[in-house]
């Protein structure tokens, strides 16, 4: 009989303690109905916080809970810390403008709530059945909160796109996982590490159910020829909850096929020649689509699939310096991405946000300063000195050619040359283009959030000084990354 002890539930404390504050975010919201949304706001805000704390002390060491399926050591710490604090930047600069976005319900916080547990469910599985309730939960709460504002067409076509294409990638998971069971026995990870060594590489079932789960989690994280339902879903939906959609679950999703890949694949070459495929598609496409968008929200969607091909290298060398390089790319990634949303929240004209990058004509003269944020953050995200982007992009190429892996950064460097040109044009039509009187565009709006711009100028100061002092979190990479060898 299967005995809980009282190091393994301090270890799953965070997500407990998130769940039940989830609850009581219910009670609450059914009983003061749509007029409790700014305080269940603030309770979210606080629990995720509170989250924060508890995943730094909980656990003292490495342990495995509830029958190996859930797993708690350094990596899983630093990576639940980095989703829960950009899904509180998120929270923190979104919820001013939920009204605008036609997202007034009480459930838009609780849902966020319920993604942010799925997400660390996904970072700390250790079984095919924990992650699979771990990205379902995390997954039917983004399907719901994509399709809220349902009086908009874009948001509810945005809604179903993503839970159609959603579900398709649930069944190959599954396919695969079923797969794997019936060859191995098993759905632990662990186990899988043994029953590999003994099964032939080229067993079909084995080929298949590899593929099948690949497959799966490379829709998550927009990896082409996964990547199709990202530019309308990102376009489709407000943009507070694009936002939280660009960043948290793509961290959860890849850290965990991080682990997979070092820990359980052990570098197997199906998987390898996968990421190899995946990342040079990804890093090209995404590169060479973007340069023809003229929506700002579909532009950063195909960023989105080339930053994910970037870091896609960093694997490929499964030693602990390519953990680290990755870690370290997602940490400036995510503020990057968050302080571009943040931008656009503030971009308003006639309290709706403009999506055009035209739009952005004279936003120097209008609102220099988050004319001078976006800037900054194109200037990181083309991987331009002294940004971070730049030190974090250089890491992720060098332990790739340590590794003996040449041609994927030789590739990446002319990605993100051809990159460079529309992060560089937005910030030509800030400072440089000059407005076309005969369009009689009204100004934009005068008003700004508060909380969003502290976000937004919180992160800028991220990238300026994670670019200037790039061994900041040197020490806390290695503990994570050491972690997993």
């Amino acid at each position: 009989m299967y005995t809980l002890t009282l190091a393994e539930l301090l270890s799953v404390l965070p997500e407990c303690f998130l769940t039940f504050m989830a609850l009581l975010m219910i009670l609450i919201g059914v009983f003061k109905r749509n007029s409790a949304i700014k305080t269940l706001n603030y309770i979210l805000i606080f629990s995720l916080i509170l989250a924060i704390y508890l995943v730094s002390i909980f656990p003292l060491h490495p342990i495995a809970s509830f029958n190996n399926f859930f797993i708690a050591n350094a990596y899983t710490q630093f990576c639940k810390i980095i989703v829960i604090l950009a899904v509180t930047l998120v929270a923190l600069m979104s919820f001013r403008h939920f009204e605008n976005d036609h997202l007034m319900q009480f459930e838009v916080p609780i849902l966020m709530l319920f993604s942010t547990i799925g997400m660390m469910l996904i970072i700390s599985a250790n079984d095919l059945i924990s992650l699979f309730m771990g990205l379902e939960l995390q997954s039917l709460a983004l399907y719901i909160l994509l399709a809220l504002p349902r009086d908009q067409i874009l948001s509810t076509e945005a809604g179903l796109k993503y839970f159609i294409l959603g579900a398709l990638s649930t069944a190959l998971l599954l396919f695969g996982s079923s797969l794997l069971y019936g060859l191995t026995g098993t759905t632990e990870f662990q186990s899988f590490m043994v029953a590999f060594k003994e099964i032939p590489i080229n067993e079909p079932m084995l080929i298949v159910g590899l593929t099948m789960i690949l497959s799966g989690l490379a829709f998550k994280i927009s990896l082409v020829p996964f990547h199709m339902w990202t530019p309308d879903v990102y376009e489709g939906s407000s943009t507070s909850i694009t936002s939280f959609l660009a960043a948290a679950p793509k961290i959860a999703t890849f850290s965990l096929l991080m682990r997979l890949f070092v820990q359980v694949m052990d570098g197997h070459f199906l998987w390898e020649t996968a990421f190899i495929i995946f990342s040079f598609l990804s890093m090209f496409l995404g590169a060479f689509t973007a340069l023809f968008q003229k929506n700002f929200k579909r532009l950063l969607a195909y960023s989105t699939i080339s930053h994910m091909g970037y870091a896609l290298i960093g694997i490929l060398s499964k030693n602990q310096a390519g953990v680290e390089s990755v870690l370290s790319y997602f940490i400036i990634y995510t503020f990057t991405i968050i302080g571009v949303f943040a931008c656009l929240l503030n971009l308003r004209r006639h309290g709706k946000n403009i999506n055009n990058i035209e739009e952005l004509t004279n936003l120097s003269r209008e609102h220099p300063l988050i004319a001078a944020v976006i800037a900054i953050l194109m200037f990181s995200l083309a991987g331009i000195p002294p940004f971070a982007g730049f030190f974090v992009k250089m890491n992720v190429f060098m332990v790739a050619i340590k590794a003996n892996y040449i041609l994927l950064p030789l590739g990446g460097m002319v990605a993100s040359v051809i990159a460079a040109f529309y992060y560089l044009r937005i910030i030509k039509i800030m400072y440089f283009n000059e407005s076309n009187e005969t369009l009689s565009i009204p100004g934009l709006d005068r008003h700004v959030s508060f909380e969003t711009t502290v976000v937004m100028n919180i992160t800028a100061l991220i990238v300026i000084f994670y670019g200037l002092y790039p061994q900041t979190l040197v020490l806390v990479l290695q503990d994570a990354a050491r972690a997993l060898f």
